[in-house]
């Protein structure tokens, strides 16, 4: 039992209020003995005890009234099996499922995950019910609704079983809300089973809006009843890949890996990782001293993986094991062909040279944002842009290349003008030549100006700004950028968003000697052929994709595990899988992790997102 006004609950003495003046009343009177009343006494006593048993039952009403009242301004939600003996018979019954890899989690007391746990106690509640109710499983990965007969094999259904995708509840109850206005469930109660993991309630998404529109549309009374899974758990480390990436060194091709490294607790200083390159697998003893890292790790793919090849990233056992590995897939090393569209031939210069690596031929000619639309296109990995927007066709070629996975790189027009994705370059600014604009904050673990493959920096700090050009997102995706590197006074140099399956990137200044150093190539070179690298997923065989957020194409063919693991679907299953010709990484979605926070409020039956309709009462299982 559980009071949405639980500070009333206080005032339940003020029950004995009734009592208390009555006794208070009887010390008004004295008992004189008077022998002239001795004789009524004996004959009224019967009369009396009536009047004593009515003035009991007084009382006893009296008190009763004052504990409903105080009860009822408390506002008391009855749970768990006390709320659903004393509820009155039910028609529907529609179970909610969260299969997140985070519901693997065992917690600390227990042999068994949460999911486990919560399908045992799902099963238990149904049992005790006097009549059975029609139940409607809808899990979070199809969010199919399936009638069932009862709920004791429930457990054993390929449709509750674990998973490594995100969960997005405000879409569970959405299909809970369609099935019941659909199918006219009559008396409704809908059980969710949920570990509360913030990225998977999402409390500030607009769907909340939505959802309790729904339910408050509904003509037949709805009840909500969470069984929240968030008991304690034990020590837990998850990794995900950050970025995957080829690189060339002394002539040799290598294959880049940078894992992102969350622990739930800082019990140790070196974690063992077990690294497998196309079947061969080596352990690596890794220092960490932060609950969060980035490691890199550089690896020779050899002449069996020259054609391209598959890896995983493995940590021990612990707590949750849907976390413990992360896949990765790599393409051929090649040339990588690229585009450099200029209005000034300075930079363009400087931009061809940059994109010609250990050899290999610099792109083919220098365009214009005139002549951009003679550029090939179609072969293309990316491309390197100075200058004002181009023409309705050599925009939409440019468009089409970074959405189908290529990279765009943006450095300042000669003028203030609108620029790419919503993207609007400002008035230069210019600096004294003593006192040029500096670089004092990157991310030297990942992107553009990471660390080097032997884990030195590059030298950004080094850089001389002379000229820069303010940068600023506009339109309804201006909150997808995001940024790199920024000055000393927090503008801006290096700014990126993801449009479809490329990026793209801007930079606030451009080499030249009126402009800044960075023609000196200590920074340009590596970040352009990080932008190379970025786009060479255009051509590549290669996919990496996350868990239920990606599926084959119809005619790749069926897919099959390149890991030996037997019985897994890419749609639920993280893992490397072969799709006909194409070669696919799929991994749980990085943010559901044990490692996360809960939900604020969570197992708080009033700290629902949003307002829950008062007709579909919330009650905490």
């Amino acid at each position: 039992m559980t009071f949405l006004q639980p500070g009333l609950v206080y005032a339940l003495p003020l029950a004995a209020l009734p009592v208390l003046i009555h006794l208070l009343n009887r010390l008004r009177y004295r008992t004189v003995p008077w022998a002239a009343t001795m004789f009524l006494i004996s004959a009224t006593r019967a009369s009396t005890r009536r009047a004593r048993l009515r003035q009991i039952l007084i009382l006893i009403a009296r008190t009763l009234a004052f504990l409903f009242l105080i009860a009822a301004v408390s506002r008391p939600l009855a749970g768990g099996w006390l709320g659903m003996a004393a509820g009155s018979s039910l028609d529907t019954v529609l179970v909610l499922v969260d299969r997140s890899a985070s519901m693997e989690t065992t917690e600390a007391r227990l042999r068994t995950s949460r999911r486990s746990r919560a399908l045992s106690l799902i099963a238990q509640a149904a049992g005790l019910m006097g009549r059975s109710p029609r139940f409607v499983l809808i899990d979070s990965v199809g969010r199919t609704p399936r009638e069932l007969a009862s709920l004791d094999g429930m457990a054993a259904l390929a449709s509750v079983a674990p998973s490594d995708t995100a969960a997005d509840i405000p879409a569970l109850l959405s299909a809970a809300a369609d099935y019941a206005a659909r199918n006219r469930t009559g008396r409704t109660e809908i059980w969710l089973a949920s570990d509360l993991q913030a990225s998977n309630w999402r409390p500030a998404s607009r769907d909340w809006a939505r959802v309790n529109g729904q339910l408050g549309a509904l003509p037949q009374p709805v009840s909500l009843r969470l069984l929240a899974m968030d008991g304690e758990a034990p020590p837990n480390v998850a990794v995900s890949i950050k970025d995957i990436r080829r690189t060339t060194a002394g002539g040799k091709s290598r294959v880049a890996v940078s894992v992102r490294i969350l622990r739930s607790s800082p019990d140790t200083d070196r974690l063992p990782v077990t690294v497998t390159l196309n079947g061969i697998r080596t352990q690596v003893a890794v220092p960490v001293s932060n609950q969060e890292m980035i490691w890199t790790r550089v690896l020779d793919p050899g002449l069996d993986g020259a054609d391209g090849g598959w890896g995983k990233i493995e940590v021990p056992a612990d707590g949750n094991a849907q976390d413990n590995a992360c896949y990765f897939v790599y393409g051929p090393a090649g040339a990588l062909p690229s585009v450099v569209v200029a209005e000034s031939r300075e930079t363009g210069r400087f931009l061809r040279l940059a994109a010609a690596a250990d050899g290999e031929a610099a792109p083919r000619d220098l365009l214009t944002p005139a002549t951009a639309g003679t550029a090939p296109w179609d072969t293309a990995v990316a491309v390197q842009w100075q200058g004002e927007l181009p023409s309705a066709s050599a925009s939409g070629a440019v468009t089409q290349l970074v959405t189908s996975g290529g990279a765009l790189m943006c450095y300042p027009p000669d003028r203030a003008a609108a620029g790419w994705f919503g993207l609007q370059w400002g008035d230069a600014e210019a600096a004294a030549p003593s006192a040029p604009f500096r670089v004092t904050t990157w991310d030297e673990n990942d992107g553009l100006l990471a660390k080097t493959d032997s884990g030195e920096n590059l030298p950004v700090e080094a850089l001389s700004v002379l000229r820069r050009r303010r940068m600023t997102a506009t339109g309804p995706d201006a909150a997808a950028w995001h940024t790199v590197a920024s000055f000393a006074d927090g503008t801006p140099l290096l700014i990126e968003r993801r449009v479809g399956a490329g990026r793209v990137f801007a930079c606030a200044t451009r080499p030249g000697e009126d402009w800044s150093t960075l023609g000196d190539g200590l920074v340009l070179v590596p970040m352009t052929q990080r932008v190379l690298a970025y786009g060479a997923r255009r051509r590549s065989d290669t996919v990496q994709a996350e868990c239920g957020e990606w599926q084959p194409a119809a005619q790749a063919g069926p897919c099959v595990a390149l890991d030996d693991a037997a019985g897994r679907d890419p749609a639920r299953n993280a893992g490397v899988y072969r799709c006909g010709a194409w070669r696919a990484a799929v991994n749980r979605v990085p943010s559901v992790s044990v490692c996360e926070r809960f939900l604020p409020g969570a197992g708080r039956p009033d700290r629902w997102p949003g307002q829950i309709p008062a007709r579909a009462a919330a009650v905490v299982w």
